[in-house]
């Protein structure tokens, strides 16, 4: 007979099952791998493009068009699980 986890089986010869992770789901869970791809983003945003922005633009045009936009990601992830 299989585990379950969180009521879902999970076959006992599975990996996923020594991590505690059901098959089906172990591709939603971040990699390390991935925290290094945010981080640049993150600093590219910064380093470049907010500068260039608040030359065209006003700051509280930049300040809530990234919090818009930032609110908006976060609502799209969240729809999304």
């Amino acid at each position: 007979m299989s585990d379950t986890i969180a009521g879902v089986p999970v076959p006992p010869d599975s990996e996923s099952n020594r991590a505690g992770i059901p098959g089906h789901l172990e591709s939603q869970v971040p990699s390390p791998d991935t925290r290094r791809p945010a981080g640049a983003m993150i600093w590219l945003v910064a380093a470049d493009l907010v500068p260039e922005a608040l030359e065209t633009a006003k700051p509280w045009t930049v300040a809530y068009t990234m919090t818009a936009s930032g609110a908006a990601m976060l609502a799209f992830v969240l729809l999304l699980f």
